[in-house]
């Protein structure tokens, strides 16, 4: 009994949160707008992510090869 209860609930809420409304059709030019706007929220956050990852690498970089560079001006000091 008890299972046929939760199987009943279960089942009426999966109707619940069925879409009833028909599909909408997009316009070639709503398309666009939406492809567009898209891809420029993407880019910006990119971009600043892609910053973000330069200046780590940068680091990282920078220091492995003023430790080369330095071992070398010792070696020709020697």
């Amino acid at each position: 009994m008890k299972q046929t209860g939760i199987l009943l609930i279960a089942i009426c809420g999966l109707m619940a949160c069925a879409k009833t409304e028909p599909d909408r059709t997009y316009s070639k030019e709503e398309v666009k707008r939406i492809v567009d706007s898209t891809i420029k929220s993407k880019t910006a956050s990119e971009a600043a992510q892609n910053a973000k990852d330069f200046e780590i690498r940068k680091a990282i970089e920078i220091r492995s090869r003023m430790d080369s560079i330095q071992k070398a001006q010792k070696e020709q000091k020697k």
